[in-house]
């Protein structure tokens, strides 16, 4: 499938995608503390960077993130 926008407006339209703190993940956050369990965020010395990371337990988590375009 080719590409229907130039380079310079798909650099534009990544650009405005943001990484943290995003609907889904603050909603799963927020489950997961009411739920008693305590985490870190985006550790950056781990592979893939996860969104929680459950140090007690060794386990990490990357939230689902929507990457949507504009409307034409």
């Amino acid at each position: 499938m080719a590409d229907t926008v130039t380079a310079k407006r798909r650099s534009e339209i990544m650009a405005n995608i943001r990484a943290k703190g995003m609907k889904p993940e603050m909603a799963v956050r927020r489950l997961v503390h009411a739920m008693g369990y305590r985490y870190r965020l985006h550790r950056s010395d781990l592979p893939g960077k996860p969104d929680l990371v459950f140090p007690a337990r060794h386990k990490g988590d990357l939230c689902p993130r929507l990457f949507l375009a504009p409307a034409r």
